[in-house]
Formats: structure tokens, C-alpha cells, sequence
């Protein structure tokens, strides 16, 4: 596989993680006022998008994409990569399950807006079981053989379009699920303080 399409496909990879990562902790922060979970979010998709950055420069820099030295600059960014990619995509829906979840409980009345929420959770968790199981078995076979690129670069070649069809999913899914039972659902407008306050 040519140098320039690892350049193409981790520079895509990071600038595309950030992206999303940064979509979903800047929903988390609004729907939940608080910003641990987007703080750390970010800085995990800050240091992706520096991962990606420093393979790129080794792929521009480097002749023989197969010699050893090539594999052992290469080997522990990309596993960080994938593990963090993996490790975020849990963070972000498991908060912004809970804060469905949250808002489920408020809403006792209006049986449509419980329907678009349960169906909005299903698709978060689906979402980011889906997400974290590809990039663990990809990080899993990456560190088992790195050099054998046909076994994990087909995995790694796919990921980006994974991404950017999931999130499409989650956004078109509210207009979709609104239409449907007659609302506009934005994520913004969506109470998740808890009914105490």
C-alpha cells in the first residue's frame, strides 16, 4: 500500500474524528451544562488529531513503508489513536445516553416526545457500541501484526465512512423520528435538567 494513501486516510481520520468528537461534546455541553465530560472529550480528539498529524509526517518521510524502523514509529501512535478513538466514542454515548435517559424520566405527559427520545437513545447506544467494537478489533489486530496490512488496513480504510454515516444517522434521525410524530426535535431545545431543580 503507497505511502500516500496512509497520509490520505490518517489526516482524513483525524480531522474527521475531531469533527464529530467535537459535534457531540459541544451537544453534550448544551443539553447538560456541565463540562468534564466535553472537557476531556476534546482533549483525547486534540491529542487524536496530533496522532494522526505525526503519522502523516512519518509516511511523508519515509521511503519504505515496509522497513522496521518505518513500523516501530508508526506502531504506538496508531494503537493510541484507536484506543482513544475507542475510549471517546464510549464517553460521548454513555453521556449523552444518560442525558436522554434523564430527560426520559422528566417527560411523564407526552407520550410522543418519549417515543423520539427512546428511539434518539437506542440510536446514541447503538451508535457507540458499534463504533467502539470496530476500533478495538481493529486496535487489537493492528498490535497483533502490524505489518500484515491486509488484515486490519480493509477495517482501517472503512472507519472514516463509519463515522461520518453514524452521525449522519443520529442528526437525520431526529427529523425523521420528528416528523413522524408531528415535532421538531433539537437536541438544544431538549430539557435535560433533572425535574428536582
Amino acid at each position: 500500500m503507497p505511502n500516500s494513501t496512509f497520509i490520505a486516510t490518517m489526516s482524513i481520520s483525524g480531522v474527521l474524528f475531531f469533527l464529530v468528537h467535537g459535534f457531540f461534546a459541544t451537544r453534550i455541553f448544551l443539553l447538560t451544562k456541565k463540562w468534564p465530560v466535553p472537557a476531556a472529550t476534546m482533549t483525547m480528539s486534540s491529542v487524536m488529531l496530533g496522532l494522526s498529524a505525526y503519522t502523516s509526517l512519518v509516511d511523508i518521510s519515509n521511503v519504505d513503508p515496509f522497513s522496521d524502523h518505518y513500523f516501530r514509529k508508526k506502531k504506538l501512535p496508531i494503537a493510541f489513536f484507536h484506543g482513544f478513538a475507542a475510549i471517546t466514542d464510549l464517553i460521548v454515548s454513555i453521556s449523552l445516553s444518560s442525558a436522554l435517559l434523564i430527560s426520559k424520566s422528566n417527560i411523564i405527559s407526552n407520550g410522543q416526545m418519549l417515543q423520539v427520545l427512546r428511539r434518539l437513545l437506542l440510536a446514541s447506544v447503538t451508535r457507540g457500541i458499534l463504533l467502539a467494537t470496530i476500533q478495538i478489533c481493529h486496535l487489537v489486530m493492528f498490535i497483533l501484526n502490524p505489518r500484515d496490512i491486509f488484515l486490519w488496513a480493509p477495517i482501517h480504510m472503512i472507519l472514516d465512512q463509519i463515522y461520518a454515516i453514524t452521525t449522519l444517522m443520529i442528526l437525520n434521525s431526529r427529523t425523521f423520528y420528528g416528523d413522524r410524530v408531528g415535532l421538531v426535535v433539537e437536541m438544544s431545545q431538549i430539557d435535560f435538567s433533572s425535574s428536582t431543580e
